[in-house]
């Protein structure tokens, strides 16, 4: 969940474009479990990666970039707690 925007806590203030990092990921129902469950930033990524939990990083390219601008005043959230990767022939749908 995104909690702040230029040093900003106020979601009502955000009208800017946002660029998130997106890393798709596979491994053991107990890794992405763990990965799942945690506050996840880029240095605890690392952490994670250096563990008995590691997830293998599947995307083509490896890592990309998303961009969104804020017009609405809530931080966006997922509704089942996880964000679905669909995979397809030329794209991929992320909901």
């Amino acid at each position: 969940m995104i909690k702040k925007l230029n040093d900003s806590a106020d979601p009502g203030e955000w009208s800017e474009p946002v660029s998130i990092t997106v890393v798709p990921i596979a491994g053991t129902q107990v890794a992405l479990r763990e990965m799942s469950q945690m506050s996840l930033t880029p240095e605890r990524y690392e952490e994670q990666q250096a563990g008995i939990y590691r997830v293998k990083e599947i995307g083509v390219p490896t890592e990309y970039t998303v961009t969104h601008t804020f017009r609405d005043t809530t931080a966006p959230t997922f509704t089942s707690g996880t964000p679905l990767l669909t995979p397809a022939m030329r794209a991929s749908t992320l909901t």
